[in-house]
């Protein structure tokens, strides 16, 4: 009822064959008829004409109202055509050729009548039959849909104000490279593995001795493993000028010597196993023990050994920390928490 009122009262004053939205769509098309020429067919009635421009030729007939691109009888305006051969015949103005539903004398009409008010709903009569009751509605099966069916026309379901995101495309970071991430790249597990290499290689450097020291590991070293150890033979000392080391025993020289060549085999085997647990990746899982296996198994004490005699000459110079070090340097001595396998835990 307000809307009635409103589109009545907005345009009550207005002065011209058109309303001002239908008014602006026609100077459009008159824009537009700049760039097509019309050409007269020579009737006697100047009704036919022939009109010329790009991508084709259009055929007008003001008698009909009608053209080729069939604009004109589908909305009821003239056309770039029509309004073209309309200025070149020059009898009357292009809203005179307008459809009588597109005047204002039609848009007055429309809003000429009323809506009477209604009072309100508990005021309405009452009746002794029984309410209206909408429709039973039955679900169809499957996802309802959000939006409408489209039309092949219609284009798109995207909107001016909302764009789907697009992502920047995928760029290595290491070679800076499009299509793949430094995870996947391929210039970069090489350079990995050249450096794992030379890695390898300076650690195995550092652990070979150098030709000059006099104690060195046996030429059969490398078949050696940590389980089955290589046999290392106790050589004497080279002659020194000093006649104290003269008097130093043979006792001292062979510890000496043990020392230095399982220090030596410790490291390499030890570098081995670091660049090999490299090389796998990922470590073994951890064995769970259950049944008896969790139990807390006390350490057994160490069997009876006998003790190394070390000679009063080896101590005499050496401090005393030097001292209990080589009065326990061959005493067994088992690994806090030490416990049997599993196949013996019935006979403990």
């Amino acid at each position: 009822m307000k809307s009635m009122i409103d589109n009545r009262e907005k345009l009550a004053n207005y002065q011209g064959l058109l309303p001002p939205v239908q008014q602006s769509r026609l100077e459009a098309m008159t824009k537009l008829s700049q760039h097509w020429s019309p050409q007269w067919s020579g009737d006697q009635n100047e009704e036919l004409y022939e009109v010329h421009g790009w991508p084709t030729t259009m055929v007008v007939d003001l008698g009909n109202r009608t053209c080729t691109c069939r604009f004109w009888q589908l909305t009821g305006m003239p056309c770039m055509h029509a309004i073209s051969c309309i200025q070149d015949k020059n009898d009357k103005r292009a809203e005179d050729y307008c459809h009588e539903w597109l005047t204002m004398e039609s848009y007055r009409k429309t809003y000429a009548f009323h809506v009477n008010p209604v009072k309100g709903q508990e005021l309405w009569e009452k009746t002794g039959r029984p309410a209206p009751v909408p429709a039973p509605i039955k679900p169809k099966p499957g996802r309802p849909t959000k939006n409408r069916r489209k039309d092949k026309d219609e284009g798109g379901s995207g909107s001016k104000t909302r764009m789907k995101r697009k992502y920047n495309p995928i760029r290595c970071m290491f070679c800076s490279e499009v299509g793949h991430n430094k995870r996947t790249c391929q210039k970069k597990k090489q350079a990995d593995a050249e450096e794992e290499a030379r890695l390898m290689q300076l650690q195995l450097a550092l652990t070979n001795p150098n030709t000059d020291v006099p104690n060195e590991l046996p030429t059969d070293a490398d078949g050696a493993t940590l389980h089955n150890p290589l046999p290392l033979s106790v050589s004497p000392p080279p002659k020194r000028s000093n006649a104290a080391t003269e008097t130093t025993p043979v006792c001292f020289t062979a510890l000496t010597s043990i020392s230095f060549h399982y220090s030596c085999l410790v490291s390499q085997f030890g570098v081995y196993y670091v660049m090999q647990a490299k090389m796998r990746g990922r470590p073994p899982k951890v064995q769970v023990c259950k049944g008896k296996g969790k139990r807390a198994a006390s350490p057994h004490s160490a069997p009876p050994t006998a003790i190394a005699p070390i000679s009063a000459g080896t101590i005499r110079g050496s401090s005393a920390a030097t001292t209990k070090k080589l009065a326990s340097f061959m005493i067994f001595v088992p690994t806090p928490g030490f416990k049997r396998p599993r196949k013996k835990d019935d006979a403990i």
